[in-house]
C-alpha cells in the first residue's frame, strides 16, 4: 500500500467492507514520496531499524534514521543528561556520534559525550544507571499483574532516582521512562497522577513523532475523559468544577482536531469524541 517511515506524512485506518482509508497529516508536495509507518516510532533507532530488517527485510534509511542521532528526534530517545549541573546537554556514546544508517552495528561504547558541552565520561559511569533504570522496569512489568502495588512502588522509584533534572540522569524523553508512564497509568487508581502521567506521555510524543498522530488523539481522549469522570465528584467546589470542565473540553477538542484529520468526521470513534464535547 506504501512504504515505511519513521517520519511518515500518512496513516491509514480500516473501514467497512473490508476496505482502508490512507489519509495524510502532513503536507505533500508534488512528486513527493506517501509514506506510512510499520511499527511504533517511540522506539530507540536501533530497535526500529533491527524490527524493520527482521520482520519486513529492509534496512530503514528513512530521513530519521539518516541524521546523526544527537541532532535528530532519536537523541530524545536516548540520552541522558551531562554530568555538568550547569550543561543542558544530553550524552551519547561516543561511537553513535554522527551515527548514521550507514553505521547499522555501532562500534563499542567506550566512551559518552555530550552533544554540547564535549564533557567525556567512561560508558561503565553511564550506562550503569541506564541497566539499573532498565531491572527496575522490567521487574514492574513483571509484577504488575500479581501485583501491581509494588509495581507502582518499582515506577516510583524509577522516577525518583533515574528520572530527575540532575547530572547523569535519563533524558526526560528517554524510552525507559516513556515505557514506565505508559505501565504506570495502567496502574495507578490516582487520577491525578494518572491524568499527570498521560500528559507527560502526550508531550513526549508530540516532541518526537507527527503531532496529528492516531496515538496521540488515543491519549488525549484519555485525559478528557479523566476529567470527566473527576467532574463526577459530589464535593468539587465552583472553580475545581470549572477547571476540570475546561482540561476535559480542551484534551477532547485535541483529540476531535487529529481524528478529523487521521479518521476524517464521519467516522464512529470522531462523532463519538464530537459528542463529548
Amino acid at each position: 500500500m506504501a512504504n515505511h517511515s519513521c517520519s511518515p506524512n500518512a496513516c491509514y485506518h480500516t473501514r467497512e467492507h473490508s476496505t482502508i482509508a490512507l489519509r495524510s497529516f502532513t503536507d505533500i508536495q508534488p512528486g513527493d514520496e506517501i509514506t506510512i509507518s510499520y511499527l511504533n516510532l517511540y522506539l530507540p533507532r536501533e530497535y526500529r531499524r533491527q524490527h524493520l530488517l527482521k520482520t519486513k527485510h529492509f534496512l530503514c534509511q528513512c530521513t530519521r534514521c539518516s541524521m546523526p542521532l544527537e541532532k535528530s528526534r532519536d537523541g530524545l530517545l536516548e540520552g541522558v543528561t551531562c554530568g555538568k549541573t550547569e550543561c543542558s546537554g544530553l550524552m551519547f556514546p561516543l561511537s553513535k556520534q554522527n551515527y548514521t544508517c550507514e553505521d547499522f552495528t555501532p562500534s563499542s561504547h567506550n566512551l559518552w559525550m555530550c552533544s554540547l558541552c564535549k564533557l567525556t565520561l567512561e560508558s561503565s559511569i553511564v550506562e550503569e544507571k541506564i541497566e539499573e533504570a532498565s531491572a527496575l522496569l522490567d521487574s514492574a512489568s513483571e509484577t504488575s499483574e500479581i501485583n501491581p502495588e509494588k509495581a507502582v512502588d518499582l515506577l516510583n522509584q524509577l522516577f525518583n532516582y533515574y528520572g530527575q533534572e540532575k547530572p547523569l540522569q535519563l533524558g526526560s524523553h528517554h524510552s525507559l521512562l516513556f515505557n514506565a508512564r505508559e505501565l504506570l497509568v495502567t496502574l495507578v487508581s490516582d487520577i491525578y497522577n494518572s491524568i499527570e502521567h498521560t500528559k507527560k506521555i502526550i508531550t513526549c510524543l508530540e516532541d518526537v513523532i507527527p503531532k496529528l498522530s492516531p496515538e496521540i488523539a488515543g491519549y488525549y481522549w484519555n485525559v478528557g475523559t479523566m476529567y470527566e469522570k473527576l467532574l463526577e465528584g459530589s464535593d468539587l467546589s465552583q472553580d475545581q468544577s470549572s477547571n476540570f470542565l475546561e482540561n476535559k473540553h480542551r484534551a477532547l477538542e485535541a483529540c476531535y482536531t487529529i481524528q478529523c484529520v487521521t479518521l476524517g468526521k464521519e467516522h464512529e470513534w470522531t462523532r463519538k469524541t464530537e459528542q463529548k464535547l
